[in-house]
């Protein structure tokens, strides 16, 4: 068995038509265990559809720092997602492609809040981390999180090692 540790199958509607068909009979035929990482509500109630197409996917949800903003002002939306969601990603900060700093603070409250709910309800969680490795780390740490996948580390080496 495979296993992608990282996916978006709910964007697959925007590649073209077919495509998600097509990648849900790759995913059946060769056995992958598929995590499909949400970017908000919406997306997770998608990935959750797809899940019902295909016993290989596990749909996770999460709040992309991308989207940060539209929730930092109503976390109590996202508890019941949260609860019913086998992990939590994708959740992180994003502080390299989000150019307007004014998000970053939005970015944490989310992704704090979604910490405190790993932590208490002993889930995994997928990260984004890109710019902002030190800063996940040290939250990683205060909430004394060790089972995490960072589905995309470009950060400085020391960083890394820590």
């Amino acid at each position: 068995m495979l296993i992608d540790a990282h996916s978006h199958l709910d964007r697959y509607d925007l590649v073209g038509k077919g495509a998600l068909e097509a990648a849900l009979s790759e995913i059946t035929q060769h056995e992958i265990l598929t995590i499909s990482n949400s970017m908000g509500l919406s997306s997770y109630e998608r990935n959750l559809a797809i899940s019902e197409m295909c016993d290989w996917v596990l749909p996770t949800f999460g709040v992309h720092p991308w989207n940060a903003p539209q929730y930092a002002h109503r976390l109590e939306e996202l508890s019941k997602a949260i609860e019913q969601s086998p992990m939590l990603g994708e959740i992180g900060l994003d502080f390299y492609f989000v150019d307007d700093a004014s998000e970053y603070l939005d970015q944490r409250r989310v992704f704090e809040f979604f910490l405190a709910a790993a932590r208490e309800q002993g889930k995994i969680v997928n990260l984004h981390t890109k710019g902002a490795e030190a800063a996940v780390l040290e939250l990683l740490d205060r909430y004394d999180l060790a089972r995490v996948i960072v589905h995309w580390y470009s950060g400085p080496l020391d960083t890394f090692r820590h």
